[in-house]
C-alpha cells in the first residue's frame, strides 16, 4: 500500500544513496586509501547484502539451510541486479556527484514497484 511506496520510493532510496554510496564509499576510498573501484565494488557487496536482508532472508522464519538455499535462489536475479545497480551507481556519484542518484534512484524504485504491483495482480486474476 501507500506506505510500502512512500518507504520503497521515498526513503529507501535517500538512506541507500547517501549511506551506500555517500558516506560508505567515500570512507572506504579516504580512511581506508583504497582506490575507486575496489572501495566502489565493497559498496556494491554491503549494497546487495543490505538487500538481501530487506529481502527478508535473514530476518523471516526460515529455519534449515535448505528454506535458506531456496530462498536464496528464489531471489538470486534481485541480488545480482542490486550488485549491478549499485556498481553502476557508484560510478556516476562519481562523476556526477551524489544528486544524479538522489534523483534517479526513486524514479527507479517507483517504476519497480508499479512493475511488481501489475505483474502480481495480473498473475492473481490469470
Amino acid at each position: 500500500g501507500g506506505v510500502r511506496f512512500i518507504v520503497i520510493v521515498g526513503f529507501a532510496p535517500i538512506f541507500e544513496s547517501s549511506g551506500f554510496r555517500g558516506a560508505l564509499l567515500n570512507a572506504l576510498i579516504s580512511t581506508y586509501n583504497l582506490s575507486f573501484g575496489f572501495a566502489n565494488f565493497l559498496q556494491s557487496i554491503f549494497f546487495t547484502v543490505y538487500h538481501f536482508l530487506a529481502y527478508g532472508i535473514l530476518l523471516s522464519t526460515l529455519t534449515t539451510l535448505t528454506q535458506l538455499f531456496g530462498a536464496t535462489t528464489a531471489i538470486a536475479g534481485s541480488l545480482i541486479t542490486a550488485l549491478v545497480f549499485g556498481l553502476i551507481m557508484g560510478y556516476l556519484v562519481k562523476k556526477y556527484g551524489l544528486i544524479v542518484e538522489l534523483i534517479s534512484h526513486p524514479i527507479i524504485n517507483g517504476f519497480l514497484f508499479f512493475t511488481v504491483l501489475s505483474v502480481g495482480t495480473f498473475f492473481s486474476i490469470g
